[in-house]
């Protein structure tokens, strides 16, 4: 659906059209070669200024009226049962009888910015977007003419573009307002381009370097269906459940999409620009777990240098670390754990490093309850088989860490062991106590060997086999007894020999899976360790966290779980150079200091 309502083309590309063609092409490029730029002025004045509210001044909108217009463009695209009405009230439109073509002054802006302010899950929202195109000449998408020049992206576009600015300098912040592409500001599409020079001046003009960009064309895939609107607030509601797949999913900041596209001179360039890297988008993300999503380590560090906060949760309660764990991203998760190591002391190749436990152990430092979303959870209850470490990893912080953990528990049947102890010295006076001595043995086993089981499947060679059989008879036992049931009669009649045929490809097929995980019986000892974490109270807890860990700085009650291990004699710069990259640096670049990034000045 296009973004007006009519099927014909919007007088807008009669000015410049999606292939670089319209009225002002010829006088731009004409402009160009002369350097006679007064023609082109005239256009501008003229031919332009008649699409422009109050003459390019601009126009205060409701916010409740473009969500319409979404919701309505989203809902012509879906069937009838998906369809969804925007949530909440609009509340009263307080510019309704006002004159903005009179109010030359910002002070006018700044009052209602008094009035309309307010706060919605902590985030500030305004009632009020300032608009400079007219909604009822939009192009297709909801874009304005600045925004065609820039999809058009050719030297005489962006000349064009540049033009726009200087003439009407509010349109910088303008955006589109369609489904697909609502909040994508010509920032926004200057970074997509690669196109440095270009986000550096719109910046100079007054680019908004925190604007967001909502469109579903950025969203992950698996949340594009439950997109739905409130005209409280601009944003988009989304299932917050999500893996965060797809390649367009830049978390709708500049910055992020710098950061995404892999631009390191347009990231410091924005920083420059006062860009925050910890602004989180609808997800919570900031721009340390889209680094993450996509895999960028190189982009990871620097932004990590230039002030972004490791330590940051998003809607999940999930750090850019237990992210790593949970998408199965090795190499993201050895980079961050270095960035947060502190290094206790090194001696030739032997390195003793300490590892913050903050967000990494189950057991939370504070008051010894269970963190569900900590790195160890994320790699212990995922189901990914690249999380299981392999041999050379032997020595990784999360296996360590379970190895020292000292979680003890007793049962029933451990206290009827040591009811044997006295009977067996009692046979020496009656015969008669050994029958009760084994009776009791016989007792014991019959409680303890399906517990005991319980704890064979975290033995390296015993485990698989037992882990085998648990998922037989969990598994593949049950279901076949439901098939079984269900089909009884053609079963004792037909398809004997087909069934048996079924279970034993099932008991192979589960065999070969759990033979494939050759370290499977690690993580199934995490498991165990973990469950038995659960039984104990919190000051058991705490207790044990002690034991493994040592307190890092002045705050006893930040502690740090410590390896040391042998490092090669080149890794010791890497280690150097990862205690530089905790200190957070405040970027403050000039104008003369911009020419370091080949930069023009304007």
């Amino acid at each position: 659906m296009s973004f007006n309502s009519h099927d014909g083309l919007s007088s807008l590309y009669t000015l410049v059209d999606e292939q670089g063609g319209g009225i002002l092409a010829p006088w731009i490029k004409y402009a160009r070669a002369s350097g006679d730029y007064s023609i082109l002025e005239e256009y501008l004045d003229t031919a332009v200024k008649s699409f422009l509210y109050n003459g390019g001044k601009g126009k205060l909108v409701p916010v409740s009226e473009l969500i319409t217009i979404r919701n309505k463009q989203r809902n012509a695209m879906l069937s009838a049962l998906r369809r969804k009405k925007g949530r909440g009230k609009s509340g009263p439109n307080i510019l309704e009888h006002i004159d903005q073509d009179a109010l030359s002054s910002g002070d006018f802006l700044k009052a209602l910015k008094v009035l309309d302010g307010g706060m919605i899950r902590g985030i500030r929202s305004f009632k009020y977007r300032e608009l400079v195109w007219d909604l009822a000449h939009r192009g297709r998408m909801g874009e304005t003419l600045l925004h065609v020049c820039l999809l058009n992206n050719t030297a005489d576009m962006n000349e064009l573009a540049k033009q726009i600015v200087l003439r009407y300098p509010k349109i910088v912040n303008d955006i589109f307002i369609s489904e697909d592409y609502y909040g994508l500001s010509p920032l926004h599409q200057a970074i997509v381009n690669e196109d440095l020079e270009m986000v550096y001046f719109l910046c100079k003009k007054g680019a908004d370097v925190h604007q967001r960009c909502y469109g579903s064309f950025f969203c992950a895939n698996d949340q594009k269906a439950s997109r739905s609107d409130s005209l409280e607030h601009e944003w988009v509601d989304l299932m917050q459940n999500t893996k965060y797949n797809g390649q367009m999913y830049w978390g709708e900041y500049p910055l992020s999409f710098a950061a995404c596209t892999k631009q390191l001179d347009c990231f410091r360039l924005l920083r420059a620009m006062k860009a925050d890297p910890n602004m989180p988008d609808t997800n919570g993300n900031t721009v340390l777990h889209l680094t993450v999503i996509h895999d960028l380590p190189e982009m990871f560090q620097l932004a990590l240098e230039l002030g972004a906060n490791l330590h940051f949760k998003n809607n999940l309660k999930i750090t850019p670390l237990a992210l790593a764990a949970r998408m199965a991203n090795k190499r993201m998760f050895d980079l961050i754990l270095e960035c947060d190591v502190d290094l206790v002391w090194r001696y030739g190749k032997v390195v003793c490093k300490a590892y913050p436990m903050a967000e990494v152990d189950t057991i939370r430092e504070r008051d010894g309850s269970l963190n569900t979303n900590s790195v160890l959870a994320n790699v212990v209850y995922g189901h990914h088989d690249d999380k299981i470490p392999s041999d050379s990893d032997d020595d990784n912080i999360v296996s360590d860490f379970v190895n020292d953990s000292e979680i003890l528990s007793t049962g029933l049947s451990q206290v009827l062991v040591l009811c044997t102890v006295p009977l067996r010295l009692g046979c020496y006076l009656n015969e008669n106590m050994l029958v009760l001595e084994n009776f009791l043995v016989l007792a014991i086993v019959f409680m303890s060997s399906l517990h005991f089981l319980f704890y064979c499947r975290s033995l390296k060679f015993v485990g698989p086999f037992v882990l085998m059989v648990y998922k037989i008879i969990a598994g593949d036992m049950i279901l076949f007894l439901m098939i079984y049931s269900l089909l009884f009669v053609v079963f004792e009649l037909l398809v004997t020999v087909m069934l048996l045929n079924l279970l034993i490809a099932m008991m192979t097929r589960t065999y070969e899976k759990i033979a494939e995980t050759e370290k499977e019986w690690k993580r199934q000892w995490a498991q165990v360790i973990l469950m038995l974490e659960q039984s104990l109270s919190a000051s058991e807890r705490l207790l044990a966290l002690y034991r493994y860990t040592r307190p890092v700085g002045s705050d006893k009650r930040i502690r740090a779980f410590v390896v040391r291990s042998k490092t090669l004699i080149d890794e010791s710069s890497t280690v150097t150079s990862v205690s530089h990259r905790k200190k957070k640096v405040s970027v403050r670049v000039s104008d003369n200091n911009l020419n370091l990034l080949n930069v023009p000045q304007t």
